[in-house]
């Protein structure tokens, strides 16, 4: 993968992201802290997991290792829906920036992660986009087990311009 596919690749996961951002904007204020599936995580804790890895990823990919200390601070600082939207938004656009200075080099590379395997910096962006529309599933599900209508999942043109 080069940085031309990776530009349609990201290009994609920005329309996704706009989907996902009305999705949280659907969140009722009295269920962020919701677990409607026991022991399974949070409304919160599970939207936090779909955007804690797209920046230390893309960032990893860029210096050549994904370290630990790559995921993002402040998620323990949201305490309302409207906190969520925002550190989800600030996340998206640090891992923008960072997929945006990528070289071929660099998404050729090998990248040594913490959790275990070496990947190529391009698979590792890949998993941003697998990781992200996984866990939206599971997001929907607990929207609709909280009486939400999720976003249609291809409803792009409702997104915000910068997301369509």
């Amino acid at each position: 993968m080069n940085r031309e596919v990776t530009k349609g690749m990201w290009d994609q996961f920005r329309r996704v992201h706009g989907v996902t951002l009305r999705a949280i904007q659907r969140i009722p204020a009295d269920k962020l802290n919701a677990v409607p599936v026991p022991p399974l995580k949070s409304v919160k804790d599970l939207v936090v997991h779909m955007y804690e890895y797209a920046p230390a990823l893309a960032a990893g990919v860029g210096k050549g290792k994904l370290e630990q200390s790559d995921l993002p601070a402040g998620a323990d600082k949201i305490q309302t829906v409207a906190d969520l939207e925002k550190w989800c938004r600030a996340q998206f656009d640090k891992a923008d920036a960072a997929v945006q200075k990528l070289s071929d080099a660099q998404l050729q590379a090998m990248v040594p992660t913490f959790w275990g395997p070496t990947m190529p910096g391009f698979i590792l962006l890949c998993v941003v986009y697998d990781e992200h529309i996984h866990h939206r599933g599971q997001f929907y599900t607990f929207l609709r087990l909280l009486g939400v209508e999720p976003p249609f999942i291809w409803g792009f043109e409702q997104n915000e311009k910068q997301y369509q």
